[in-house]
C-alpha cells in the first residue's frame, strides 16, 4: 500500500464568520496558521482547533503519520487556504487545505448572479445534487463517471465538498499512524514497488517485527493523538504463514484493547482469514486495485485483478471496513483513471476509504524513469 507522508505544523485555528466576506485577502500569519481573516461584516466567530501531529524522532523505522482526509505539509512561508461557501440565508464553511497563501471566498449571495440552470450545469453539479437527494448508488455508467471527471476543477472541488459535508462531519479528520511490520522481500512484481524481491532497490528484507516493538509503536502513536493504527506487511498473501498470521491476530487484539482502531494490509486473504481478523477486532483492511482492469497487466502479472476483487469480497463479507484505491502516474491514460473509479463506484458496497496515491518513482524498479504528468 502506497501512502503519502503528511506532517505537521503548529496547531491552527479555523474561524467561521456568520456572513461571508466578499473579497480575497492574503493571510500573512503563516507561523500560527490562523485562518481567520478576511475583513467584512462578521457577527459571530466560532473557533475550530486543528491539531497536527509533529513527527517524532523516536518513531520506529518505516512508520508514517497521516490524517484522514490527508492534510499535507504546507510550503515554508505559505499559509493554509480555506474555501468558504456562502448561501442565501447564512454562510457555511467548506474545508481547509494547504496549497496556497490566499483565503478564498466562493459562493452565491445577493452580490452574485443567480446560479446556472440545470441544463448549463456541469456533470459534477448535477450528480452531486442527485446524490445528496437520493443517496449513494452503485449503478454508475462509465460515461457518467467520465462526464464528472471532465467537469471544471472548481466544480469538482465545490460539489465534491458539498457531498462530503452531507455524509460526514466536515469539522473532523482522523489522525492515523501506519507502521511497516514486515518490510521487503515480497515475491510480487508490482512495477512501482521497491519492496519486491525481484528488483535491486537497496532495500533489505526484514522479519516480522516483535510484539513488544509493535505495541510500543502503537502506544506512542496513541499518545501523539492517533486513533487508528495501521500495520502493513510486504507479502503476496498470508497463505502458508500460519505462525506470522497468528502473531498479527494477537497484535490486532491488543491494540484494540488500547482503545484504538486497527487497519491491516497483508496482501491477498482467504475467506477464513478475513473472518479471523474480524473476530480479532480488525476495523479496516486495505487492498488497493491500483489502476483499471485494462491497464493492470502492464503493472502487475503475479496476481490478477479478479484476485484483488475477491479479497475485497471476503473482507466485506466478514464485516470489516474496506479501504481500496489506486495510484496515478503509472503511465496510465485518463480512461484508465475513469475505469478505476468505475470499478470502485459499482462495487456492491462502496469502500469506506479510497486512497488515491501519486507514484514515487524509485530507482531500481521498472517505473524508475516514469514521470507523473500533472493536469489533463
Amino acid at each position: 500500500m502506497a501512502l503519502e507522508k503528511s506532517s505537521v505544523t503548529k496547531p491552527g485555528v479555523v474561524r467561521r464568520r456568520s456572513r461571508c466576506p466578499r473579497q480575497l485577502e492574503e493571510n500573512g500569519d503563516s507561523e500560527n496558521g490562523d485562518l481567520s481573516t478576511a475583513r467584512g461584516g462578521a457577527r459571530e466567530v466560532v473557533e475550530l482547533p486543528l491539531q497536527f501531529l509533529r513527527h517524532k524522532t523516536k518513531a520506529p523505522p518505516h512508520s508514517t503519520v497521516f490524517l484522514r482526509p490527508l492534510l499535507r505539509r504546507r510550503p515554508s512561508g505559505e499559509t493554509m487556504l480555506a474555501i468558504r461557501s456562502a448561501f442565501r440565508g447564512g454562510a457555511r464553511p467548506v474545508s481547509a487545505s494547504s496549497s496556497s497563501s490566499l483565503l478564498f471566498t466562493l459562493g452565491y449571495s445577493s452580490f452574485f448572479p443567480a446560479p446556472p440552470s440545470p441544463s448549463s450545469s456541469s456533470a459534477a453539479a448535477v450528480h452531486a445534487d442527485r446524490t445528496i437527494i437520493e443517496g449513494p448508488r452503485n449503478d454508475w455508467s462509465r460515461d457518467e463517471i467520465k462526464s464528472i471527471y471532465d467537469s471544471p476543477v472548481l466544480d469538482l472541488l465545490f460539489h465534491g465538498a458539498q457531498v462530503h459535508r452531507h455524509a460526514h462531519n466536515f469539522r473532523e479528520v482522523q489522525q492515523c499512524t501506519l507502521l511497516s511490520i514486515k518490510t521487503g522481500g515480497c515475491s510480487e512484481d508490482c512495477s512501482y514497488c521497491p519492496q519486491s524481491s525481484r528488483y535491486s532497490t537497496g532495500l533489505k528484507a526484514q522479519k516480522l517485527m516483535t510484539k513488544d516493538d509493535v505495541l510500543q509503536a502503537a502506544q506512542r502513536a496513541k499518545e501523539a493523538g492517533s486513533t487508528r493504527f495501521c500495520m502493513g506487511a510486504a507479502w503476496r498473501d498470508t497463505v502458508g504463514r500460519k505462525t506470522n498470521f497468528g502473531q498479527i491476530l494477537e497484535y490486532v487484539k491488543e491494540i484494540r484493547e488500547m482503545g484504538m482502531e486497527v487497519c491491516c494490509t497483508l496482501g491477498m486473504l482467504e475467506k477464513q482469514q478475513a473472518i479471523e481478523l474480524k473476530n480479532a477486532g480488525l476495523t479496516a483492511y486495505n487492498h488497493n486495485l491500483d489502476t483499471s482492469r485494462e491497464y493492470y497487466p502492464n503493472i502487475i502479472t503475479t496476481r490478477t485483478y479478479d484476485e484483488r476483487l475477491k479479497t475485497l469480497e471476503y473482507v466485506r463479507d466478514a464485516g470489516i471496513n474496506v479501504c481500496s484505491g489506486g495510484i496515478i502516474g503509472l503511465g496510465e491514460a485518463e480512461e484508465d483513471r475513469v475505469g478505476l473509479l468505475h470499478t470502485l463506484a459499482t462495487l456492491p458496497t462502496h469502500p469506506e476509504s479510497v486512497p488515491i496515491n501519486a507514484l514515487i518513482a524509485v530507482k531500481g524498479t521498472p517505473l524508475q524513469d516514469q514521470k507523473l504528468k500533472y493536469g489533463r
